[in-house]
């Protein structure tokens, strides 16, 4: 039987507190299902479908994912070696310049966590990312994906994304994260058929333009052996991010930010 009086009660008391106690009591919740998210020991466990993954062309590909602190020393190296072939001259052509040192310690900070794709036990892609929190939501934030030149156009790119989606929905995340610069046609267009997409600019203080995006993710758990599978669905939402000094810097000038919401 359902106490009404006691449902009354709770929502007379939810009524009566003010909007910053409703938002303090939301960030909370979102420190809370970050923490719980960091104190695994493998986020991709329990997702057995994104163990491995057999690419268009037949290679069998393997794919681990580790705090940054547990990685060998051999495939960090790899991880730094690969995201400077691959950025360095991107980051040169931005405001930013080529910080190899600052680079270097973004990506060995002790919140990182990675997906790490090998093929013969030879490392071919990785993706960096971290459970965090972005404008008081909790996010799965993709900070990078990349692979080696030979492992493009396989499928390998929007698989591991997709591991990254699922991981984000399992830990109860409201979105996945990611920029990619403005400059760079390839990661946009592969961002666009993800279903992430740029859209509005807003005029800011530095009177540069930046661009921001709220794309809705249909998420449908498919019970397959126990395999949850992801199915991206379609819808657009846009929304305007109105941004804290923080975040104005030539950050902003350089790159585009595309979210994903999973609920």
């Amino acid at each position: 039987m359902i106490d009404l009086s006691s449902k009354a009660v709770n929502m007379k008391r939810r009524a009566h507190k003010t909007r910053r106690q409703l938002q303090a009591e939301k960030e909370k919740t979102a420190k809370q299902l970050v923490e719980k998210a960091n104190a695994l020991i493998d986020p991709l466990a329990t997702l057995e479908c994104f163990h491995k993954y057999k690419s268009k062309d037949g290679v069998l590909i393997e794919v681990t994912c580790q705090r940054v602190t547990d990685l060998s020393k051999q495939t960090v190296s790899w991880i730094l070696d690969l995201m400077e072939r691959n950025m360095k001259q991107m980051y040169e052509q931005s405001a930013w310049g080529w910080d190899l040192v600052a680079k270097q310690t973004e990506l060995l900070e002790p919140a990182a966590w990675y997906l790490v794709a090998s093929a013969d036990d030879i490392p071919i892609g990785f993706s960096h990312f971290r459970f965090d929190i972005d404008y008081g939501v909790e996010v799965l934030y993709c900070y990078e994906i990349q692979l080696e030149p030979s492992s493009r156009r396989r499928g390998l790119g929007r698989f591991m994304m997709q591991a990254l989606e699922s991981m984000a929905f399992q830990t109860q995340m409201q979105k996945v994260v990611m920029t990619v610069f403005k400059h760079n046609p390839a990661a946009i267009s592969f961002s666009h058929s993800l279903g992430y997409s740029n859209c509005i600019i807003i005029i800011i203080q530095t009177l540069q333009n930046y661009v921001s995006v709220e794309q809705t993710l249909t998420i449908t758990i498919v019970l397959h052996n126990i395999r949850p599978i992801v199915i991206s669905g379609t819808g657009l939402t846009v929304r305007t991010l109105i941004p804290q000094k923080r975040y104005i810097t030539s950050f902003l000038a350089n790159k585009i930010w595309a979210s994903s919401t999973l609920r």
